[in-house]
């Protein structure tokens, strides 16, 4: 039994966990994994363009909008995340 089944019994059916199976749960992961993240410029350039319609001072550090981030090719990205998800079956 783990360490949060003991815990749970004493709680007197007041802490339910879902019993997801694990293939559920790795789908759903994968499926966020994937999605391509927004600009975070474009974020801070929109929250500024609010700011500024509100007619508040404005300030951004210029390296605020630079934007290094890394790019994989989303085959590669997708043998990543399936190996590790291979690798995590095989321990459990």
């Amino acid at each position: 039994m783990d360490q949060f089944e003991r815990h749970t019994e004493k709680t007197d059916g007041r802490i339910i966990f879902q019993d997801t199976p694990t293939k559920k749960l790795l789908d759903q992961l994968k499926a966020m994994l994937l999605q391509e993240p927004g600009g975070p410029v474009d974020a801070l350039l929109g929250f500024t363009n609010t700011m500024l319609k509100e007619e508040r001072d404005v300030k951004i550090n210029s390296f605020a909008l630079r934007n290094d981030r890394l790019e994989i090719a989303r085959d590669l990205r997708i043998e990543i995340i399936e190996d590790a998800m291979r690798a995590f079956i095989a321990g459990e």
